[in-house]
């Protein structure tokens, strides 16, 4: 992936997060929707540094689309939350293109924004009940299984 396509792919994940963010956050109160807000403005910020950074390249930020499709429909505080954290698992994938680059300081703030997503994400697992509070079930998120071939053999020689 080239850091343009990289970074078009991860300003698309962060409209998606504006979008979905402003869409949970009416099904929550108190507290949570605080956090809800603090982390839609967080989203607001990540993706204007993605629109500069691709400016500083001479290339302009794809929009926002008008509406998206998000996987869960929002019904109650703990759909809000199940939403939330698949639009974190979601910028995981996406900001996984970034992290693979050449230029280190793409990668570092694709590091910086996976780790943080991924945080935000076992959270509102959480907070949604799910049960799963412990992370990924893969080493790698985001990564497709493909990328990890061939897969090295029990007993090989290490070299």
């Amino acid at each position: 992936m080239t850091p343009v396509s990289a970074l078009q792919e991860a300003l698309k994940a962060e409209h998606a997060a504006v979008y979905g963010y402003g869409v949970l956050g009416a099904r929550l109160r108190g507290t949570t929707q605080d956090t809800a807000r603090t982390i839609w403005d967080d989203h607001r910020a990540q993706r204007d540094d993605l629109i500069s950074r691709l400016a500083a390249r001479g290339v302009r930020g794809v929009a926002a689309s008008p509406v998206y499709r998000i996987p869960v429909r929002p019904t109650s505080g703990r759909t809000a939350a199940q939403l939330a954290a698949a639009l974190e698992r979601d910028l995981v994938t996406a900001y996984a293109g970034l992290a693979g680059v050449a230029d280190p300081a793409l990668r570092t703030v694709a590091a910086r924004e996976m780790q943080q997503a991924m945080t935000r994400s076992v959270r509102w697992q959480a907070m949604a009940g799910t049960g799963r509070t412990t992370g990924p079930s893969s080493a790698f998120p985001g990564l497709p299984a493909a990328s990890l071939a061939p897969a090295p053999e029990p007993g090989g020689t290490g070299g």
